[in-house]
């Protein structure tokens, strides 16, 4: 047969040309699983992972790749993209509504929550940087408002009331000095009104 005289008569280019048929068929599968993966990851809602996947099959330049169907894709990943920033936004302005009405250990961590999946998201837009930038200023009021108040109840003696509003409190800035220190100081003082509490009195009772 033809293909063994040409074998014979150059054998190292026919394996080089196995080699790059069969890389060409590796590229070529691996594109297409990127497609799936693309189109799979769009319909369960996985929009970052749906964004690697086309990228990185766009990036292979497979030579068989539906660029219509890859097209498609980018069109509806845009389309995603504006939604989600839609509703992100439209979730942040619900938040900053309720913290303008008052804060409260629960709002207060929500707001927190949306506030850090915001910052860490690539979704933004113009809009989206001015509430977060406003939301993280009524989170700040709010819990220098919250910790006064905890202020106010530790000054009046009340030290496990103000532990409840400032323990909470850690979960939203657990980094926060001057709150670590108001919790420190409550606890110590509990600690020493026990140990006297526990003291037997020296005082001899009359019988």
């Amino acid at each position: 047969p033809i293909q063994k005289k040409i074998i014979h008569a150059a054998p190292e280019d026919y394996t080089t040309q196995r080699r790059y048929k069969k890389n060409t068929e590796e590229l070529q599968e691996t594109a297409d699983e990127l497609m799936i993966c693309t189109e799979t990851a769009i319909q369960a809602g996985r929009i970052s992972l749906a964004e690697t996947c086309l990228r990185t099959a766009d990036r292979l330049n497979a030579p068989h790749v539906d660029k219509k169907k890859l097209k498609s894709f980018e069109t509806k990943l845009t389309k995603t993209h504006k939604q989600l920033i839609k509703n992100q936004n439209t979730k942040t302005r619900a938040l900053l509504s309720e913290l303008k009405q008052g804060s409260s250990h629960d709002n207060l961590l929500r707001a927190h929550h949306h506030l850090n999946e915001v910052s860490e998201s690539k979704k933004q837009d113009k809009e989206t940087k001015k509430l977060v930038r406003e939301l993280d200023k009524y989170i700040k009021t709010g819990l220098a408002q919250r910790m006064e108040a905890g202020r106010h109840m530790y000054s009046n003696g009340q030290i496990q009331e103000a532990l409840s509003i400032w323990i909470p409190l850690k979960s939203i800035a657990p980094e926060n000095t001057k709150l670590n220190d108001h919790i420190d100081r409550a606890k110590r003082v509990l600690n020493k009104l026990e140990k006297l509490s526990n003291t037997p009195s020296k005082i001899a009772i009359p019988r």
